[in-house]
């Protein structure tokens, strides 16, 4: 197999793998976004927990309970919507750096390819140069 092909198999590995990690950014951008639209209408919505106001006809001790009651649905619905959905966010943009951070590191391989077909292109004189840049792409791709 001769260099050029071997070059052109990394390239395709490299683009398949960016291509894959694209779509996973996506996906978690989707999901990012369709829960921070969830948790925002959500906190609208349970606003409607607290009405009607009991007023002053409606008092003792059911009045109590229920209010009581009521407030705490409201307060384990609201830290859900803060904190749990908050967690999930965070934990989101987490993943979604680390791709980002990986397809840069694809990135980076893919100039090294371009660089030793560059050198390739030059001829004989360069072959040593282009094995050590398909080592160098290997290590980065398979570390």
């Amino acid at each position: 197999m001769g260099l050029g092909s071997v070059l052109d198999g990394l390239l395709g590995e490299v683009s398949g793998r960016v291509s894959d990690v694209e779509g996973k950014i996506s996906k978690l951008r989707t999901a990012k976004s369709k829960i921070e639209h969830e948790q925002a209408v959500s906190l609208k919505e349970i606003e409607h927990i607290k009405k009607p106001e009991l007023g002053d006809k409606w008092t003792g001790t059911l009045s109590d309970d229920f209010d009581e009651k009521r407030t705490a649905a409201y307060d384990n619905i609201r830290g859900i919507l803060d904190g749990d959905y908050d967690g999930y966010i965070r934990e989101i943009e987490t993943k979604i750096w680390a791709l980002e951070a990986e397809k840069g590191a694809l990135s980076g391989l893919n100039a090294v390819i371009g660089e030793a077909d560059s050198l390739l292109a030059k001829g004989e004189e360069a072959y040593d140069a282009v094995e050590n840049k398909i080592s160098e792409i290997r290590r980065g791709l398979f570390s």
